[in-house]
């Protein structure tokens, strides 16, 4: 197994073996009934489960071989947003097949509708329908700024009041139960009186516990009124962050690997006036947007004193080879760019004031002396802000 297909032995070692069990019994299954199957064809149908692991489970099979002859081709089409995707917003946006998929799932006779955290199906529906689109990004109205005709409201869930009830609400929750649950109990207050709504639904493998926290989730919304479920029919695309993730773990390109499961609800009893249960409060970030790139600073750093900006240990190229939120390296990353590059910052005020001056249109050389640390470091601190933004040895 060369390095540059080697998968960390954490990515599998930490999960349960349940799991691991439950994933093999399934690539068992797909590789059965589609024996030339490549690893692109593979992983979008082991209901979830993340390549790297799915890839750790495959080495040793004939199907990698295949695999390997078909990643330099299957993210060909992959859409780029500017301002890029970020992973601390849970921004993964539907393929056109996902979007075409929840389209079709809608009533003809609806002429308006909600979408909350899914700026591509609203996009999509604000040719034909009224749409109004909740986002938490403000990033949000730069990317659809030529789309006409759709309502944008920017602010978090928690803090939103809805202006009025919709006969149709679709919502795409970050995939964990707390969030699934505080998103759809607001959808449900702000559905109509028999009206539907419909959201993506993790599907049973993408974690250990999955399937339980998927029961809960549907049994909530039982509640609402009569429940349907299509297994794995909305698609995703890669986003670039997730690309750069599989690469650094040394996992082939999987293409548009992830799927949910749409599910709709049509609504026949009211809401109850409390949530089943409150979002995690959520870590501040400072925003800043560099080109296309975005990069987030953590308010509160935690890095090394001494240092600016530095790589983490597990990752001297800073680049992260995980999207997960169960990362356990998550709560030492202080700084993180939409193309999963990462670094501790022990100096947020330089850090700030390098990104403020890039974010202006001027260069690393011109931040990195307005910072102001000692002409020895300059040449090193340079260098870690290149890589970290991917900017090579190019002033931007």
């Amino acid at each position: 197994m060369s390095a540059a297909h080697s998968v960390p032995a954490v990515q599998v070692t930490e999960v349960s073996r349940a799991y691991v069990d439950a994933v093999d019994r399934r690539i068992d299954q797909v590789v059965r009934e589609f024996p030339e199957a490549t690893f692109a064809e593979i992983v979008p149908r082991v209901r979830g489960a993340f390549p790297s692991i799915v890839y750790a489970r495959l080495l040793g099979r004939t199907n990698v071989r295949s695999a390997e002859r078909r990643q330099s081709t299957a993210s060909v089409g992959r859409k780029h947003y500017d301002p890029e995707l970020h992973p601390i917003d849970f921004e993964w946006y539907f393929s056109q097949r996902g979007i075409d998929s929840i389209l079709a799932a809608l009533p003809q006779n609806i002429s308006r509708m909600l979408c909350i955290g899914a700026p591509t199906v609203a996009a999509a529906l604000s040719q034909s329908r009224q749409t109004v689109l909740l986002d938490a990004n403000p990033l949000v109205k730069e990317r659809f700024r030529n789309v006409t005709g759709l309502d944008i409201t920017t602010s978090n869930i928690s803090a939103w009041t809805a202006p009025d009830t919709f006969p149709a609400v679709f919502f795409d929750a970050p995939w964990y139960e707390q969030a699934a649950m505080y998103w759809f109990w607001r959808a449900w207050r702000a559905a109509e009186p028999k009206g539907i709504v419909l959201f993506s639904l993790f599907p049973r493998l993408t974690r250990p516990g999955a399937n339980d926290e998927r029961d809960r989730i549907l049994a909530f919304a039982g509640e609402a009124g009569v429940t349907s479920v299509r297994e794995s029919c909305i698609e995703y695309e890669t986003p670039l962050f997730e690309a750069r993730a599989l690469a650094e773990a040394g996992v082939p390109d999987p293409g548009p690997w992830r799927r949910g499961d749409l599910v709709a609800v049509r609504i026949t009893r009211s809401a109850p006036m409390l949530p089943p249960m409150e979002p995690e409060a959520e870590v501040s970030w400072e925003t800043f947007v560099v080109g296309a790139q975005v990069i987030k600073l953590r308010e509160a750093t935690s890095g090394p004193p001494g240092e600016v900006l530095a790589p983490l240990d597990e990752c001297p190229r800073f680049v992260l080879p995980s999207v997960s939120s169960r990362e356990p390296l998550r709560s030492r990353i202080d700084f993180w760019t939409s193309r999963n590059r990462v670094a501790q910052v022990g100096q947020r005020a330089a850090v700030t004031a390098v990104l403020s001056i890039l974010q202006q249109g001027g260069s690393i050389d011109d931040g990195v002396k307005e910072a102001s640390p000692s002409a020895g470091e300059r040449s090193t601190l340079m260098r870690r802000f290149r890589a970290v933004l991917d900017m090579s040895t190019h002033a931007f």
